[in-house]
């Protein structure tokens, strides 16, 4: 099943309206013997939230996997696939966690789901940043917060005519930030992207 749409994407906020297109692929052999007489559907909305930490982005959306019959199934990983279809650029977001009913983010193991089961929640694709990139970027974000609020502070401290509605942060860390986010952002500000699910089993 697939559902084909366009869409844009602009870094100007931390989120970005996306299209999806949902797609069961069986990469090897065996995999087509293991789900034979299985009718496995997923359904995924119109809509999907895309954000990025300095970067590194995470796409959120709601997954509904229904095994609508046949045998039962268990479900190994869950992986999104995004591809930039002007460039041919392929970017692999493994499905890591999810958000369950109480409000818990949780790691996904095996999922496995009885004919008629489905399994529902909200999931995050995401490529997690290596420990030493994630500590950079945490140093970074942690340096502009504390800027901000000494900013902030000064500007209070300014006749209300010479106080401005923004508050700056010191050039240097804005242009540390901006290397660091185009060192590592994967996608253009816009293209016609498609994003594409694949459960393994």
């Amino acid at each position: 099943m697939s559902m084909n749409l366009r869409r844009h994407i602009g870094w100007n906020g931390l989120t970005a309206i996306a299209a999806v297109a949902a797609l069961i692929l069986s990469q090897f052999p065996p995999v087509a013997q293991m789900i034979k007489g299985t009718d496995i559907r997923i359904t995924a909305p119109d809509s999907i939230q895309v954000w990025h930490y300095l970067g590194n982005v995470t796409v959120t959306l709601f997954l509904d996997v229904h095994n609508v019959r046949g045998d039962s199934v268990n479900i190994a990983k869950i992986d999104s696939v995004i591809l930039e279809r002007d460039s041919g650029q392929i970017t692999e977001l493994p499905i890591r966690t999810y958000l369950n009913q109480n409000g818990a983010t949780l790691h996904i193991g095996t999922i496995s789901l009885n004919p008629d089961q489905r399994w529902t929640n909200y999931v995050y694709c995401n490529r997690p940043f290596p420990r030493a990139e994630l500590e950079r970027a945490n140093e970074l974000n942690q340096n502009i917060l504390v800027n901000v609020i000494e900013n902030q502070e000064k500007q209070e401290k300014l006749p209300p005519e010479k106080r401005v509605s923004w508050v700056p942060i010191e050039e240097s860390l804005y242009q540390q930030s901006l290397k660091f986010f185009n060192d590592k952002i994967t996608f253009k500000n816009e293209g016609n992207y498609r994003l594409f699910l694949r459960l393994v089993f």
